[in-house]
């Protein structure tokens, strides 16, 4: 199992309104559209970029609070799941 999350278990997840829905769905959409149906993405791929396009945009939205998205993986996964696609 994999699991995305959306923020810390401290943190708010943000909306982007002007998007009509969070900011952590707004990149997940990005990064799934930018493969244009035509190439595979890996987990790994996804969950660094979001992270790092959330993390950076959170802290220039009007609540200038942070918010870090996660991945939880299975165990027996180890980090083989970074290698996984859609």
């Amino acid at each position: 199992i994999v699991v995305f999350s959306a923020a810390q278990g401290n943190e708010t997840a943000q909306g982007l309104h002007e998007e009509g829905h969070g900011l952590f769905t707004y990149y997940l959409l990005k990064e799934l559209q930018s493969t244009d149906g035509t190439r595979y993405i890996s987990f790994g791929e996804l969950a660094d970029n979001i992270k790092k396009n959330v993390s950076q945009h959170a802290l220039k939205l009007e609540l200038r609070k942070p918010q870090t998205p996660s991945t939880n993986v299975s165990n027996n996964l180890d980090e083989r799941w970074r290698y996984m696609s859609f």
